[in-house]
């Protein structure tokens, strides 16, 4: 049989949910703990999938099962499709919040957590006292990953989610900051791009690659900071600033919201590159869901709810 021979009105629908179990999971029996299935019986489809596409699949290596070529280009439409099966079963095209019974999972950050998070549980809590909210953690390079793949309906982030399928929103503008103890020398004087070069730092970066905020406006100007130690955990930051006397950088809102007193001081980084929008992305197989799409409501309404961001009173041209 060939590729061009498979079509998935003659599929057993019920492959489908074992391949997309295997390919989250790349454990057979963590597959089968999903599908309430033994491992044996798990096996079994799969041994009817690799006949219906030829095609291995999943290779063993050690105790995980490694996707192929071939199940990496079949994976998204498979989960997708899926998804959107489920969605149209679960709600029949309604969805009532007062009387939902089902979890939201949400990628976000320490910011989201923080500015988004609070007025969005109060929202739900209000309307939908069955629904719950779990919030994953994610880094730039996981977060189309996860989206395609359904591990989260939604995801909020600045750095842009590129897909095919990919949807998305803004929510919220914001600025990144300087934080510093108030005898730091960053404390007083013109913020410009030389004054950072070769400063230790307390470097945020929600990148694997471990990239900071500052890096590209830095790096534009020839400067490049001395990173001492380089976190994803932005509410960190204060309390690392408190104790080492190093300077770091966090989104302006989540600085004002979580700095308090004399001894710590915020400054705007007055560069073009240091503002950002928060976005909401989602998955196009989410889209048209009754109850997807009043999760994104409320997500768009309570962040429209905040205050604005004011404006920046020190300004600095590269």
């Amino acid at each position: 049989m060939t590729m061009n021979d498979v079509h998935a009105a003659s599929f057993d629908l019920n492959l489908f949910a074992v391949f997309a179990a295997v390919y989250r999971r790349r454990n057979l029996t963590l597959a089968g703990g999903d599908l309430n299935l033994s491992q044996s019986a798990v096996s079994h489809a799969l041994g009817r999938l690799r006949v219906r596409f030829d095609d291995p699949l999943f290779i063993r290596q050690g105790n995980v099962m490694e996707p192929t070529a071939l199940a990496e280009t079949i994976a998204p439409g498979i989960l997708s499709g899926l998804e959107m099966l489920d969605g149209a079963v679960r709600d029949m095209g309604n969805f009532e919040p007062s009387e939902a019974q089902r979890t939201f999972r949400i990628g976000m950050n320490d910011y989201g957590g923080a500015i988004v998070l609070p007025p969005l549980t109060e929202r739900v809590r209000a309307e939908a006292p069955g629904v719950s909210l779990h919030i994953v953690h994610t880094t730039h390079e996981e977060r189309l990953r996860m989206l395609e793949e359904g591990e989260v309906d939604a995801v909020l982030g600045c750095h842009p989610v590129s897909g095919r399928h990919i949807l998305s929103a803004d929510l919220l503008r914001d600025r990144e900051a300087c934080v510093m103890r108030a005898d730091h020398p960053l404390a007083k004087g013109v913020l410009e791009p030389a004054r950072f070069d070769g400063v230790p730092f307390i470097a945020l970066s929600l990148s694997v690659s471990g990239k900071h905020v500052l890096y590209s406006v830095l790096e534009k100007a020839g400067y490049a900071l001395a990173p001492v130690v380089t976190i994803q955990q932005e509410l960190a930051v204060p309390e690392l600033v408190r104790s080492t006397g190093l300077a770091g950088t966090m989104a302006e809102r989540l600085a004002r919201r979580t700095v308090h007193g004399d001894e710590l001081s915020i400054r705007p980084l007055p560069f073009p590159d240091a503002e950002f929008t928060l976005r909401l992305f989602w998955h196009a197989s989410r889209d048209a869901e009754a109850g997807q799409r009043w999760m994104r409501d409320c997500i768009f309404e309570a962040a429209a709810a905040l205050p604005p961001l004011g404006p920046c009173v020190e300004l600095t041209r590269l």
